[in-house]
């Protein structure tokens, strides 16, 4: 995946449906927190979550998009106390 001038692509051009599920789970969590996916998924890669976010798709894509950005949020606050300790 790449990100660029706020366009999340993959180098062949053709998007699966659990990457294009992420993209928007990205930017609607963007949304949310009043920042930008670039910012997000900046801060998901410097905490290691990026892929375990990915790969949550089966969990994510069926239930309420709140519930899926509270887990996160619940993902990324361990991870920072985990580096504070």
């Amino acid at each position: 995946l790449v990100y660029s001038g706020g366009i999340l692509t993959m180098a062949t051009g053709v998007l699966d449906k659990k990457t294009k599920f992420f993209i928007y789970l990205l930017e609607r969590y963007a949304e949310f927190q009043n920042t930008t996916a670039d910012v997000v998924l900046d801060q998901w890669d410097n905490l290691k979550l990026t892929d375990l976010i990915f790969n949550m798709y089966d969990i994510y894509h069926v239930e309420r998009l709140q519930n899926a950005f509270e887990d996160i949020k619940h993902l990324i606050a361990e991870k920072q106390t985990a580096y504070l300790e």
